[in-house]
Order: structure tokens, then C-alpha cells, then sequence
């Protein structure tokens, strides 16, 4: 597990970077959640940020950008389902890092034009008048990154548990780190990825506080959206919890 964590934080290629991409077996689909079935919602789909083994299996994920925020959950749902083809390097299978595209649709309009249903109910008056509202600004119902300036109170950690690695010979990590990741819209740590440490310890124990750890869902403009942190870590015989920089 220690040695996995390693890799995933700092040994993982791009999709572009591999000869062959990872790419799903079959197109990502969702149904439309019904609460937001009578918006216009103009090309559906919700965009992931996907990690994914030399098996093909997803290790992990985070929504990146979606057409409405209440997309995610089904389109998430139907990720999780997903069956990936791993991406290729020489031949060989290996860890990758990449963006996935689920596409949400309304199965009643889908089989009415493809001609095996019949036509759609009408529009309820509360549906017209949400679709009316919904097609004047449909921005800010989006889901995209926020700058940590734009959150509507700064990230905070709701929970957290300082791990220390000790080595083979029992010495435990000491020293300082500087450590980049994402806060989701639930307020998980995702893609973490160090960015300078005094040594490998120091990294380990990082990677595993910041599996323990977890913050206050951040919104913009009381919506979810996820944001970026780069934050220095100390770590000694008697660590400090961390808290987020900038």
C-alpha cells in the first residue's frame, strides 16, 4: 500500500503520454436525475478526472466539470460501473491519469425518437416555468473549478489524523514537505502529488495523513465546486495536524 501511494502521487503518466490511451469499453451513459429533467439542459455530461491501474480498474476519480450540478451522482454512479481498457506503454499496461466524458440522457425522449415510445408528457406548469428560468442563465448552475478566493468561506479541515512513517529501522519521518491536491464537492482529498520533500519518509507520511484527512465541502455562491491546494507539511516525533495554504 505505501509503495502504491508513492506512485500514484508522483509515478503516473497522462493519457497522452502513453501509445495507446485508457479508454472505456463502451460509452459512459445516465439516466437524466428526473429533478432536473425539464431543464433545456443543452448537451448534457459530466467530465471525470480518472485514475485507473494497469488492469484497467478505476483507482480513482473526481468530477472535473458537469453541464448541472446534480448530474454527478448518476453520472458518477454509472463511472464506478464502467468497464476501462487500461493505457498502453510499450506494449505493457500501465498506470494512467486521464479525463472520461459520462453523457446523461431522458430514456422517454430517447425511445420517442427512436420511435419505440410514445410521445412526452407535457410539461407541468412548475416544470415550464424552471426550464424558462434555467434557459435565461444556465451558468451558474454548472459545475467547474473555483479559485480558492472565490470559495464562500476559506477551506477548512473537518477531520484529520497525522500519520507518521517509520522506516525498516524504526526512525521515524522528520522533515518538511510541499504537497499539491484537490478538496472535492464532498470534501475529499483527490490526486494528491508531492511536489518537493526533504526525503521519501517525509512523502509517505504526507500521502498517508492526507488519506485521513477531510474537509468542510466547499461551495461557491452556496453550490458545490472543488478547488486546488499546495500546502507545506511538517512532520517530526511530535506532528502538528496540518492545515490547508494557499
Amino acid at each position: 500500500m505505501i509503495a502504491g501511494l508513492l506512485v500514484a502521487a508522483a509515478g503516473t503518466v497522462s493519457f497522452a503520454q502513453a501509445d495507446r490511451n485508457a479508454e472505456p469499453v463502451d460509452r459512459i451513459e445516465a439516466i437524466i436525475p428526473s429533478a432536473v429533467r425539464a431543464l433545456p439542459l443543452e448537451n448534457p455530461q459530466v467530465n471525470f478526472q480518472v485514475r485507473l491501474d494497469e488492469t484497467g480498474r478505476l483507482v480513482e476519480h473526481m468530477a472535473t466539470s458537469a453541464t448541472h450540478y446534480q448530474l454527478i451522482p448518476a453520472a458518477e454512479t454509472a463511472l464506478r460501473a464502467a468497464a476501462f481498457r487500461p493505457a498502453l506503454a510499450n506494449g505493457r499496461p500501465i498506470l494512467a491519469v486521464g479525463q472520461v466524458t459520462v453523457t446523461l440522457y431522458d430514456p422517454e425522449q430517447r425511445n420517442f425518437f427512436q420511435g419505440s415510445g410514445p410521445m412526452p408528457f407535457g410539461q407541468s406548469a412548475t416544470d415550464a416555468m424552471q426550464g424558462r428560468i434555467y434557459s435565461i442563465n444556465p451558468e451558474p448552475l454548472a459545475y467547474h473549478r473555483s479559485k480558492a478566493g472565490e470559495l464562500d468561506k476559506p477551506i477548512e479541515v473537518a477531520s484529520s489524523k497525522v500519520m507518521l512513517y517509520t522506516d525498516a529501522a524504526g526512525k521515524p519521518a522528520k522533515g518538511k514537505c510541499v504537497v499539491e491536491y484537490w478538496v472535492d464537492a464532498d470534501g475529499a482529498v483527490k490526486f494528491p502529488r508531492i511536489v518537493s520533500s526533504d526525503n521519501e519518509a517525509v512523502s509517505l507520511s504526507a500521502l498517508l495523513t492526507l488519506q485521513q484527512t477531510k474537509f468542510v465541502p466547499p461551495t461557491h455562491n452556496s453550490l458545490p465546486t472543488y478547488v486546488q491546494v499546495r500546502q507545506p507539511m511538517e512532520f517530526d516525533t511530535a506532528p502538528v495536524p496540518p492545515a490547508p495554504g494557499k
